[in-house]
């Protein structure tokens, strides 16, 4: 559902939600200038400070009903909504431009973990109120930005594209190749409205609440969720050996997981791809488990960690340099529309549809090929520090990563009730030294 006509964002702090007008009814000219906008944030912000709670929530906040299950969620909101106005407040919230959220202050240590993992859950006490049906910018307990995206109906590429060019405006810098310079907004002689939108809550609404707690609560103590600062090279030293410096990070993944993992067979590997060049395009698999990085892999666990094995490492060289050059076709092979689980999948859902039992989709090898022990996303951007998002299977791990000119950070969550005892922090030591052994490799003397 679009809404053209939406001239408002709405801001969740603490349990409160507020709305705020920030274009005028022509949507050509901002109601606020900069400073003006700063205060009135700054306002809501001291007011639920203020309330006589020092910011404390008085009952959990509406934003759990957006972090349950799809199901649930969807009931607990005909619940919210037949009661009072409601339905009309979550038609403020549904139509707004964007949402933002205030965090509060949390009494815990502020790290770089503590913040990835805010930006991607939030918490169920309402300091980091996170509504998850909505694209969210949030304004973290230390003063540094986030974004918490909806990622049913958009891609990172999108989002890219749109914090880019925002975030480039906002520093005076020329935007990055691809995107364009923001026009000036003028601003309007009118004032931007803030009002607060209320909620009626009665003992069905708190019992949805209540059950959501648990079940978010229940979610975010099994998150495992680690960021690991990789310093010691980045894409510049990469690119001296003539290898990508994506398949370098892919390959430390899987020797990463191959060593903390020894008695799982080697993993099946999600990397997303862009296929936005094409009409309607979303993504597509690049599969980099290929044969060369699995005869890579098997060599070079055994030699991982013998540093006296210079030779072995010079006889790795080539697999290496043999498992970076087929990641790099078949990124290339994803990006031109010719992988191969988007067309399966049409296929899949069209057999459905018309009652079709085809075989293929039934068999053991297509099931596990899809059980994705390694769901990974390469999101470089100047902007991005940090880049997360949860396990797509429960007995594996997500991997946000960027790579940059001289390091190279990355995201890594897992569960605590992993079959297969995953645990991001040592999955993550696994990374760093796959990284330091891969250098090794590439650089030993032929």
């Amino acid at each position: 559902e679009l809404h053209p006509w939406a001239r408002h964002v709405v801001v969740f702090c603490g349990t409160e939600v507020y709305s705020l007008d920030v274009l005028n009814d022509e949507g050509n000219a901002s109601l606020f200038s900069e400073a003006d906008l700063q205060q009135a944030l700054a306002d809501i912000y001291e007011n639920v400070l203020s309330n006589g709670s020092g910011g404390k929530p008085q009952h959990p906040p509406l934003s759990l009903l957006t972090a349950t299950s799809r199901d649930r969620s969807a009931s607990s909101r005909a619940v919210l909504t037949s009661v009072g106005n409601n339905a009309e407040s979550i038609r403020v919230i549904d139509t707004a431009l964007l949402s933002i959220a205030l965090d509060l202050p949390a009494d815990a240590e502020i790290t770089s973990t503590s913040l990835s993992t805010a930006a991607l859950v939030g918490d169920v006490d309402g300091l980091q109120p996170r509504w998850f049906d909505k694209h969210q910018l949030l304004s973290l307990e230390n003063g540094e930005l986030g974004y918490n995206f909806e990622h049913s109906y958009s891609d990172g590429m999108s989002w890219n594209r749109m914090i880019s060019e925002v975030a480039a405006s906002v520093q005076g810098l020329s935007p990055p190749r691809g995107c364009q310079p923001l026009e000036p907004l003028p601003v309007s002689s009118s004032t931007g409205v803030i009002s607060r939108v209320d909620f009626e809550l009665d003992d069905n609404v708190r019992k949805c609440l209540q059950e959501a707690a648990e079940e978010f609560g229940g979610m975010i103590s099994n998150l495992h969720n680690v960021v690991v600062d990789f310093t010691d090279y980045g894409k510049d030293e990469i690119k001296t050996w003539k290898q990508s410096p994506d398949a370098v990070v892919q390959l430390a993944l899987m020797l990463a997981f191959a060593r903390l993992h020894p008695n799982v067979p080697l993993p099946s590997v999600y990397e997303a791809c862009s296929v936005s060049k094409f009409f309607h395009g979303r993504t597509e698999t690049i599969r980099s488990l290929t044969e060369p990085a699995a005869a890579f892999l098997r060599a070079g666990v055994a030699a991982l960690g013998d540093d006296n094995q210079a030779d072995v490492k010079a006889t790795l060289q080539p697999l290496m340099a043999e498992a970076t050059a087929a990641h790099k076709d078949i990124s290339i092979a994803a990006a031109s529309a010719n992988g191969i689980d988007r067309h399966l999948l049409a296929l899949q859902k069209m057999a459905e549809r018309k009652g079709v039992d085809e075989p293929l989709f039934a068999e053991p090898l297509w099931q596990n090929s899809k059980a994705w022990k390694l769901s990974t996303s390469n999101v470089t951007a100047d902007f991005v520090r940090y880049f997360a998002f949860g396990a797509v299977d429960p007995d594996g791990y997500g991997i946000g990563y960027t790579v940059n000119n001289d390091a190279i950070p990355m995201n890594i969550s897992c569960y605590r009730d992993s079959d297969h005892n995953t645990d991001a922090q040592r999955f993550g030591d696994e990374v760093r030294q796959s990284l330091l052994f891969l250098k090794d490799v590439a650089t030993s003397a032929s």
